[in-house]
């Protein structure tokens, strides 16, 4: 599954810029002489970026419009800044190369550490990474505030509520997910109650933390590092609504026992309701779009799921 695949069903900007492997390794023989180039696999195309793996060992990052261009200087800073403040235990990909626009290709582009393994949705999810999640959401949740701040991070003004009505908007223009998925649509219809936003303080979040972007060690199992990061100064929750794309709610409800951040006592009824909004309005997309909704499905179902571990 690509990023493009599950990019939240949006148009692509008119100034999309394509790749072939081709330019690629042309545009590395003449800005990076130096590296081999014995191997260029195409990993993954998404809204912002383009990735290409270099040698096993490097991820080249090529922006995909001038939008992600312009903000690719803070982008880096802030990335530099997490890696730096949550230190070794969290595997957060570090830049080493910065290529420069050119006549082959028109925009900056980076290249960090190849952080080797598979993402989450791609395997069979288990206790121990839920937990490792949860304490590595610790170490990137206790980040220094106002040092995020004046590293670029930006705060973000989306409420629980504000979040609801838009998702509940997005579903409502697909009359078709009565049908499709009959149960969580009239759990929405019946307008569930809307849990409290947070009591406590903004933290820094990652802000995207999909499946594709949690990377586990095929050997073990474990968590071996977070990519793709889009931090933002939130709730805390945030992050953790996304789980229900990995597994079910005992998932959730594990990695949410592992983290030792304090949290206001809505925080778990408002990480599920979030990610059965997220959920919804996936399924929902794939609907409008035509594609149909049973690659997503499962999401649905984890969010749904009525457990209690």
């Amino acid at each position: 599954m690509s990023i493009r695949e599950t990019s939240r069903f949006v148009d692509e900007p008119d100034d999309d810029f394509e790749l072939s492997l081709d330019l690629v390794a042309s545009v590395l023989r003449e800005q990076f002489p130096q590296i081999a180039r014995c191997s260029i696999q195409f990993l993954e195309s998404g809204w912002s970026y383009d990735a290409y793996l270099v040698d096993e060992s490097l991820v080249f990052r090529f922006p995909r419009h001038a939008g992600v261009a312009r903000d690719l200087d803070r982008q880096e800073r802030v990335l530099a800044f997490v890696g730096s403040a949550v230190g070794a235990s969290v595997g957060i990909p570090k830049s080493v190369l910065r290529g420069a626009p050119s006549a082959r290709f028109p925009y900056c582009f980076t290249a960090h550490e190849y952080i080797a393994g598979d993402q989450a949705w791609s395997v069979e999810v288990t206790p121990e990474l839920a937990t490792d999640i949860g304490r590595a959401l610790t170490r990137v949740h206790s980040i220094d505030v106002s040092a995020a701040e004046a590293a670029g991070v930006r705060a973000s003004t989306e409420s629980s509520r504000f979040v609801f009505e838009q998702l509940r908007r997005e579903v409502s223009e697909v009359p078709a997910m009565e049908a499709a998925v009959p149960g969580p649509y009239q759990w929405l219809a019946a307008g569930p109650v809307v849990p409290n936003d947070p009591g406590g303080p903004p933290r820094l979040v990652h802000g995207d933390l999909l499946p594709r972007h949690i990377i586990v060690n095929r050997a073990n199992g474990r968590l071996a590092g977070i990519l793709d990061w889009e931090p933002v100064l939130s709730d805390p929750a945030l992050d953790f609504s996304y789980l229900v794309y990995c597994g079910p709610l005992s998932f959730v409800r594990r990695a949410v026992n592992a983290y030792e951040v304090p949290v206001d006592a809505a925080f778990l009824e408002r990480t599920i309701f979030l990610g059965r909004m997220r959920s919804l309005a996936w399924v929902a997309g794939s609907v409008r779009s035509g594609w149909g909704p049973t690659p997503y499905m499962r999401f649905l179902n984890n969010a749904f799921e009525d457990d209690q571990e």
